[in-house]
């Protein structure tokens, strides 16, 4: 599961990868 910090997707190996979407339309999404 991605955790989620500000602007930012943490993926499984704890990179973080900048989003250009809100975090409100990403949780939309899911």
């Amino acid at each position: 599961m991605l955790k989620i910090t500000k602007n930012y997707l943490l993926d499984k190996d704890q990179k973080p990868i900048a989003v250009q979407i809100p975090i409100a339309e990403f949780e939309k999404v899911e």
